[in-house]
């Protein structure tokens, strides 16, 4: 073995079997002994610290202390080995290495990892348990039996009763072949079962497919109730059944029972039957075929019945209905008739009036006559009551008191005023119609020849000027001074590629487009027009040239049809129609400069 340095004073050292050696170097005013011991055996024990280096290919690292194995190398330890340290010494195996199977011992005994364990912190082994942590670093053994989930389990025959599931956190399904309870059932179950043995149902039993079989317990009375939508019920019944209906029985829905019912025996007494059919031959033992025709009346006391008789029915004193016959004779006034057999003559009997002329009129008690007028003069009814009562109507004549004054329209001929009456300028008696003119200091026209007309239906408002004038008139020739035509616009900012039908020279005199986009092509304008009529157009594009184009309706005179806008300049052209040609001449253009 070499030594490659020792503290830099030695270079190399030839080590021999069965020799010692003794080295005092010195390093930064410190001495160091090293002794080194190589027995027979080739071992070599080292007294002392080593500096770093490598020794027969094993590496001790300056500093950190760190042994390194060469590759093929073993570290051998015949005593005890001590890791000590301030620094947690820990023991790493590198990847591929293995720790022996020999035991090893520290301040605790521990068992090898690659054995049986026997035990696990005191606990000794028991079959079947398992380990169960019941606190930090606190072991127990727990040989209860538990179930925690049925997913793909099998289960085998249990020695004692399991829970399976806890309030709020039961099952939510469980496919079983069979089922054996020996408590209520809670709940809801779904499924197929061949026999469910003293099921007691809260709810209905509903069956969507199959056939149920129901079988009665003998030492009760079982009672099998069908619901509405049962598509069948079938099977014999075994016994007589005895159905006992108490109170009032009501229900509706549809069902039925089969064609024929077996009884035990005929009725008899006052209802007989014969098989199904029943009939009743007496009430209270008395023979219903022995009995006249008639109405049936019951005896009070011993409820047997008889046929009654006049006798039996009481006075009629209140009202009746249906059709009575007839009288057999008239009704004499004193018994509340009129003693006659026609209307006429049972009014007349009834009436008080007996004169011509008479007046039937009520009185304080009666209805009683007033006498007709027999006067030759002619009279009025005259009544006047008291403000509270009214009074017994009289004859008399009208006087001047009795006409009030005339204040509103009346009807008829009147005669002549005493005094006429100028009716707006014009005098009027009532001889004859009025027909005179109104004259314009009463609001009329002073003549006969004036006439308006225009409203049908409403009032209307014509303003006419406050001072003495000529009314111009549409189609006379006159001079106008003093006046104002405005021009009649149409404006847009812009139009897609031409004007359409926007140019319209019967409502416009001006044509205005403020900002065209593109070109623009002048369609021929739409209206009626007439010889000599103006028409100004005026156009601007948004900032970008735009080509002009016309129809063929538009012409050129002296000067030439703009082809292209100028920049955010304005363009006017003046047109003037031509009737005899059908054009309309641009007679100018005024392009900004």
């Amino acid at each position: 073995m070499f030594l490659n340095t020792i503290n830099k004073k030695i270079s190399t050292v030839v080590l021999l079997p069965a020799f010692l050696f003794f080295f005092i170097t010195t390093s930064a005013n410190a001495i160091t002994t090293i002794g080194l011991n190589i027995d027979t055996g080739g071992t070599l024990t080292v007294t002392g610290n080593i500096s770093g280096g490598t020794f027969n290919g094993n590496t001790i690292t300056t500093g950190t202390g760190i042994l390194t194995l060469g590759a093929g190398k073993t570290l051998t330890i015949s005593n005890t080995l001590t890791l000590a340290g301030t620094d947690s010494s820990t023991l790493n195996i590198g990847t591929g290495g293995t720790l022996g199977t020999a035991a090893y011992t520290a301040a605790t005994a521990y068992q090898a990892v690659n054995t049986s364990l026997t035990s696990l912190a005191g606990l000794t082994y028991v079959s079947p348990s398992f380990v169960k942590m019941t606190g930090a670093g606190t072991f127990a053994l727990d040989t209860n039996t538990y179930l925690t989930s049925l997913s793909g389990a099998v289960l085998t025959d249990q020695t004692a009763g399991q829970t399976i599931g806890l309030t709020g956190a039961r099952l939510t399904k469980l496919w079983a072949t069979d089922i054996t309870l020996t408590n209520a059932l809670v709940g809801s179950v779904t499924g197929n079962a061949g026999t469910v043995t003293n099921a007691t149902l809260t709810t209905a039993l509903t069956v969507n497919t199959g056939t149920v079989t129901l079988t009665g317990n003998v030492a009760n009375t079982s009672v099998l109730t069908i619901g509405a939508g049962a598509v069948s019920v079938s099977g014999a019944n075994t016994g007589d059944q005895t159905i006992t209906l108490t109170g009032g029985v009501t229900g509706s829905g549809t069902g039925s029972f089969a064609t024929t019912v077996v009884t035990n025996a005929n009725l008899t007494g006052d209802v007989t039957s014969v098989g199904n059919a029943s009939t009743v031959v007496k009430i209270n033992g008395t023979l219903m075929s022995g009995l006249a025709t008639g109405i049936l009346k019951n005896t009070t006391t011993t409820g047997v019945p008889s046929i009654a008789v006049a006798g039996d029915f009481p006075t009629l004193n209140q009202n009746t209905t249906g059709t009575a016959a007839g009288l057999s004779a008239t009704l004499a006034i004193a018994s509340g008739g009129t003693g006659q057999t026609t209307a006429l003559a049972a009014f007349n009997a009834l009436s008080p009036v007996t004169t011509l002329g008479d007046i039937i009129f009520r009185d304080a008690t009666n209805n009683v006559r007033l006498a007709g007028n027999t006067t030759a003069t002619k009279n009025f009814l005259v009544q006047t009551g008291t403000g509270t009562v009214s009074a017994a109507p009289v004859w008399g004549t009208i006087t001047a008191a009795d006409v009030p004054t005339l204040n509103q329209s009346t009807t008829g001929s009147a005669a002549t005023l005493t005094t006429p009456r100028a009716i707006y300028g014009n005098n009027f008696d009532g001889s004859a119609a009025l027909t005179g003119i109104i004259a314009s200091t009463y609001g009329g026209t002073g003549n006969g020849f004036t006439k308006f007309s225009g409203p049908t239906t409403a009032e209307k408002t014509f303003t006419l000027p406050d001072a003495s004038a000529t009314i111009a008139t549409i189609d006379a020739t006159q001079t106008l001074t003093n006046k104002r035509t405005n021009p009649r616009i149409i404006s847009a900012a812009s139009y897609t590629t031409d004007t359409g039908s926007s140019l319209d020279v019967s409502t416009a005199d001006q044509f205005i487009v403020t900002a065209q986009a593109g070109a623009l092509l002048f369609n021929a304008p739409g209206g009626t027009p007439v010889e000599g009529q103006k028409l100004i157009i005026r156009i601007k594009d948004n900032g970008t040239a735009g080509a002009l184009t016309y129809n063929a309706v538009f012409r050129a005179m002296g000067v030439a049809l703009p082809t292209t806008t100028v920049i955010s300049k304005t363009l006017y052209m003046g047109f003037i129609y031509n009737i005899t040609d059908t054009k309309w001449d641009l007679v100018a253009v005024a392009q900004e400069a």
